[in-house]
């Protein structure tokens, strides 16, 4: 038999024999043979259709696409059901509802790090340090190093995470004639003083032992400083500088 074009092709009109379609209705390689394809499609081009109700019928490229996009997934413009995108893991992310139209974006929430989660983590500011009560902050090397919480000199001290606070320093030359004398702390103790320890400096020790002396702490009952006596084995009216370290809070 033979199939009659309903419209007229560039170069090729009139009636397809048979031997030209397969039982598909599909060109066959004679025909494809003559045919050149197409270079560049408008969506106005023809398309030859067979329906088994009406038989051979025609329509332009762009209603022919736009009929078999729907329900085909491997041709769909857009999905029929709407999707989402999820992330779980160290973080939480669910996307908004797409169906290939357009593009989704979606917040990321990063959990927040525990001993027991991996996640982000705030760092603690000085305050939070000193307090040293928190257990979801990070303590960053430079927290602590202002000078209000550290003083690298001969007389100084440094603050640790958790408000601890040691002090050091040397007095000026005293002897047992100086009496009771009182040390200023380099910065004042918030709360209390935990333990001080004295140690004369003596750089030519008394191998008799009669010359020996010692600093004895008689007072340390405030925050901002403490008192010392030297004393010895034996009077002496030598001065010797005392070495002394402080902690408390």
């Amino acid at each position: 038999m033979a199939v009659t074009f309903p419209w007229t092709f560039a170069n090729l009109s009139g009636s397809v024999p048979a031997s030209d379609l397969d039982d598909n209705f599909q060109w066959t390689t004679v025909l494809a043979n003559v045919v050149p394809a197409a270079s560049t499609l408008t969506g106005s081009e023809k398309v030859l259709i067979y329906q088994t109700s009406t038989g051979a019928v025609y329509t332009t490229l762009t209603n022919f696409a736009s009929t078999i996009g729907v329900g085909l997934a491997a041709q769909a413009v857009i999905l029929q059901t709407g999707r989402t995108i999820s992330a779980t893991g160290d973080l939480t992310w669910t996307s908004g509802s797409f169906n290939g139209s357009a593009n989704v974006t979606g917040v990321a929430t990063v959990l927040s790090a525990s001993t027991t989660q991996a996640g982000k983590i705030q760092v603690a500011t000085s305050a939070q340090a000193i307090t040293g009560s928190s257990t979801n902050l990070a303590l960053a090397p430079g927290t602590l190093t202002g000078a209000s919480y550290q003083s690298k000199s001969a007389n100084g001290f440094a603050t640790l995470p958790g408000g601890v606070i040691i002090q050091w320093g040397q007095t000026a030359a005293i002897s047992q004639n100086s009496g009771a004398t009182t040390i200023t702390f380099p910065k004042t103790f918030t709360t209390a003083v935990y333990s001080i320890t004295a140690t004369p400096l003596n750089a030519v020790p008394d191998t008799g032992g009669t010359g020996d002396q010692i600093a004895q702490i008689v007072s340390m009952s405030g925050t901002a400083s403490f008192t010392i006596l030297l004393q010895g084995v034996s009077s002496s009216s030598t001065a010797y500088p005392i070495n002394w370290i402080a902690i408390g809070v």
